[in-house]
């Protein structure tokens, strides 16, 4: 209600890329492209299967804006169901399992992903759905042949949903092999990386790269430390990355420190089979993972699906310590027990409570800097270049909302950006090369992002710029209008001072158009 209000009654999402995902989705149901435009195919998006589901969507009940929200919302009480159903095999007293879930909610933080748009709440249902099956699995002696079939059906679909679920599939299959199921494991593994494989195949005969360029543009340092072949490259990577995310370097911490201490109770050749101690081996592993090889915050999603496992397996190892039922004469143990949990929980949860506290209150403010720019951008294209050829660098709701010629100057939906970045060539002067082949006429682009690769043509004309307050998700607080040629520069500064008017209060408006 805050978000719609605080929005004049539209329905914003917190992050620019829940559209792009929405415009292909789109343009998949009504031309039978997957694209972020209608003109040919783009390998943009990694989410394969939340994007065959918003098409799902869209091919039975029409192209409409609320599809993420209703299916984040879905995944969301999923999440919660599917958490309690896992705490409830652990046997976690009652009123710890209340305890946990609001925990899930609030310090994954759940709320702030439905908002987001994306399929972050999907990932996390999948992820507790395979790694609940897999410890059950891993430490059952007796081969449950339903669930060794439904394991090898969820792989597939956590593959699908984010690349990062390779990382969980990964660690299950050398388990696996380690206990000399070398069979199943290589089963698991192929039938798991099957859809990136397909979907890569695809890609590559239509011209694109392997892997789409969402996951070039966030991880493309890989390539660069492998062609240094230096082990230490990755490690200081990881040792810096780890400490400069506090959350991250807590959830590290405190599994090794519960890992340790369990450790010490345990005897005997099996303790790494031993069923806590394999769930703290399996999250230690794909923290270590995603960590070397993913990315950390950006709306706190990357890394949610592992703050969401912290949670349930923190409460699961704390369960160990409280009893089943409280009775006079175990108040007292009861009561020291509940202290030092207390104090564990306040050293160690610090971070994670000031995340969730500000992700929440922060709701309403990052969708509200979408409306006020990407949203206001895509209503101004809408209305005066529906159909035309242009450039920007935030292509998601002007997609959505057109039938735009886009050339992406960030590389994501168009592949000679992606080229040029990775040749590193991505220069000036390909940029005004790029322009001219198309014939575009009008920028609408952030200036620093073209900064660190040599700035933006001298000879373009800046008509004018939208500047908002507060900004928190977009990638920069001001867009600007250019002009590509001096003849469009007088067109473009009467269509923005037609379009001035219709903008939020409080968008600063400077430039040309203005001052004309």
């Amino acid at each position: 209600m805050l978000s719609v209000k605080k929005n004049q009654g539209h329905l914003i999402y917190a992050l620019d890329d829940a559209y792009i995902h929405m415009a292909i989705a789109k343009n998949f149901v009504q031309h039978g492209v997957w694209g972020a435009t209608k003109y040919g195919f783009n390998s943009s998006s990694s989410p394969i299967l939340w994007l065959l589901l918003l098409s799902l969507d869209y091919f039975l009940f029409g192209i409409n804006d609320i599809a993420p929200l209703l299916l984040n919302i879905i995944c969301a009480i999923l999440v919660c169901i599917v958490s309690y159903t896992f705490l409830r095999k652990q046997k976690i007293q009652p009123l710890l399992t209340c305890v946990i879930l609001l925990g899930v909610i609030f310090f994954t933080p759940l709320i702030p992903m439905v908002f987001s748009g994306m399929e972050h709440t999907l990932h996390i249902l999948l992820t507790i759905l395979f790694f609940s099956l897999a410890i059950e699995t891993l430490s059952e002696e007796n081969r449950n042949i339903f669930k060794r079939r439904t394991l090898l059906l969820l792989a597939p679909l956590l593959a699908a949903t984010r690349y990062e679920g390779a990382f969980l599939i990964f660690v299950v299959c050398c388990l696996l092999a380690v206990k000399r199921q070398l069979w199943y494991a290589c089963y698991v593994g192929a039938i798991g990386i099957a859809p990136l494989v397909i979907y890569g195949i695809i890609s590559v005969a239509k011209g694109w790269y392997f892997v789409p360029t969402a996951f070039l543009l966030k991880c493309g340092w890989i390539v660069y430390f492998l062609s240094k072949g230096s082990i230490m490259l990755f490690v200081r990577f990881f040792y810096n990355k780890i400490l400069n995310a506090s959350h991250m370097l807590l959830l590290v911490t405190s599994m090794l420190f519960v890992y340790s201490v369990r450790l010490n109770k345990l005897r005997g050749r099996m303790m790494l089979w031993e069923r806590k101690q394999l769930m703290i081996g399996i999250f230690l592993a794909i923290t270590f993972l995603h960590m070397q090889f993913a990315e950390v915050g950006w709306y706190y999603r990357y890394e949610a699906y592992l703050v969401c496992l912290w949670v349930l397996l923190i409460g699961v190892m704390l369960g160990e310590y409280l009893p089943g039922r409280i009775f006079f004469g175990n108040v007292k143990e009861i009561a020291l027990k509940c202290g030092v949990i207390v104090l564990f929980l306040v050293f160690f949860a610090k971070p994670l409570f000031n995340r969730g506290r500000v992700s929440l209150v922060q709701i309403p403010l990052a969708t509200h800097n979408i409306y006020e720019q990407q949203y206001q951008v895509g209503l101004f294209l809408q209305k005066f270049y529906p159909n035309a050829s242009i450039a920007a660098n935030d292509v998601g709701i002007m997609s959505y909302f057109t039938d735009l010629k886009v050339l992406d100057l960030y590389g994501l939906i168009s592949v000679e950006v992606m080229d040029a970045k990775l040749r590193h060539k991505h220069t000036t002067e390909t940029i005004r090369s790029l322009l001219a082949q198309r014939n575009i006429k009008i920028v609408v682009v952030g200036n620093h992002w073209l900064a660190p690769d040599g700035g933006l043509p001298q000879e373009w004309i800046r008509a004018g710029q939208w500047k908002i307050p507060n900004n928190i998700v977009c990638g920069s607080n001001t867009v600007s209008f250019y002009a590509v040629t001096v003849s469009e520069k007088d067109d473009l500064i009467k269509k923005l001072k037609l379009f001035s008017s219709f903008l939020p209060s409080d968008v600063q408006q400077t430039g040309l158009y203005v001052s004309m």
